[in-house]
């Protein structure tokens, strides 16, 4: 079995803290991937993010040389809250 972390949020930019936690919990909680799941609207957010396909362009971009994977199952399952997304992994 393999253990999967996953961070996730609107990433409204994605940027180094971002980075850090995710590398810091592979290794701490020694897991094998660390997805990062990309909302498609953040239901907390007041005002109105960049555009879902640059953010995930630039989370893209900024993990290039790192073992993070940018998974885009939230925009394919319509979900808003996290707790839909972690049912429909489960």
């Amino acid at each position: 079995m393999r253990n999967i972390g996953l961070l996730g949020g609107s990433f409204d930019p994605p940027h180094k803290g971002h980075v850090y936690i995710s590398l810091e919990a592979k290794k701490i909680l020694k897991l094998n991937e660390i997805w990062w799941l990309v909302s498609p609207q953040n239901p907390l957010k007041i005002n109105e993010p960049a555009s879902y396909r640059e953010r995930v362009k630039n989370c893209k971009l900024i993990t290039k040389n790192y073992p993070i994977r940018i998974i885009e199952i939230e925009k394919k399952i319509n979900s808003r809250y996290s707790y839909q997304t972690i049912n429909y992994l489960n």
